[in-house]
């Protein structure tokens, strides 16, 4: 086994830094490419000069517990109107709503609940507003398996799994669950009833060089969100179990003849 591989492997703390730096790298990869931030929903026109600012909270249920990946609308006194998904316990964010007054309303077909609030959003903040259910949504969670063929074979893993769900043809980020290990289990709680996409960010540390690449995948070894398979969460219990062989996979073979300008056999080439 390499020897910088063994040192790493000794050290608890190289081991906690690297997970935690990863998972801030994912957190942001998913900022940038999944849409966490707001998505609008009609064109905005005739405020391009007029200042943004962002708006925060969570969606809670009656008792106080999170609720992650319904829709959350904002929507203005002239008819602007930007939806955004709750995340993992229940927060949502909208990055640049146009200063002014403003209904941020829970409206999901999944759970059958509405709920709003109004609130101003402008320079004196504090520009948040949290929004409680009056009913109880029945939430699930999203479960499964992941495993890396490569991070078996000596080394470090880390992955992020991430569920995505379709808010009027643009794929969310509702919630994830971090693996630490090849073979581990993963759950992604407090998701409303529903289909979601799963996309997996993961970095594997292994090999001579103590270092890997980041990959991207999505659930069934789709090359893209849009064809990725629907993972269906039910009303208070889990989806049925995923399994994901992520990265590489190792010792495969291909077998072949090489052959000269003649199409006759050669022997002793290099492949």
């Amino acid at each position: 086994m390499p020897q910088a591989l063994t040192r790493a492997r000794a050290s608890g703390s190289f081991h906690v830094v690297l997970a935690f730096l990863f998972t801030l790298f994912a957190t942001a990869s998913h900022a940038q490419r999944v849409g966490s931030a707001a998505t609008p929903l009609v064109p905005i026109t005739g405020e391009a000069t007029q200042r943004s600012y962002p708006l925060n909270g969570r969606v809670l249920g009656p008792n106080g517990e999170p609720v992650a990946g319904v829709r959350v609308l904002a929507q203005s006194e002239n008819q602007l109107q930007f939806v955004t998904l709750s995340e993992s316990q229940g927060n949502y964010r909208f990055e640049a709503l146009p200063a002014g007054a403003y209904r941020i309303q829970v409206d999901d077909p999944a759970i059958q609940v509405i709920s709003s609030q109004k609130i101003t959003v402008g320079s004196s903040g504090p520009n948040r507003a949290d929004v409680v259910l009056d009913t109880a949504p029945q939430t699930g969670r999203l479960v499964g398996t992941l495993t890396s063929p490569l991070a078996d074979q000596g080394g470090f893993f880390f992955g992020f799994v991430s569920a995505l769900r379709d808010v009027d043809g643009s794929f969310e980020f509702a919630g994830a669950s971090v693996v630490f290990q090849s073979g581990a289990e993963f759950a992604i709680d407090h998701l409303v009833p529903g289909a979601y996409r799963v996309r997996i960010d993961g970095l594997i540390l292994a090999g001579p060089q103590f270092g890997g690449p980041v990959f991207t995948e999505f659930f069934e070894d789709a090359a893209s969100v849009e064809a990725a398979a629907d993972v269906v969460v039910p009303a208070g219990a889990d989806s049925a179990p995923i399994s994901i062989d992520f990265g590489p996979v190792l010792d495969r073979q291909i077998a072949g003849t090489v052959a000269d300008g003649n199409g006759m056999p050669a022997a002793g080439v290099t492949v």
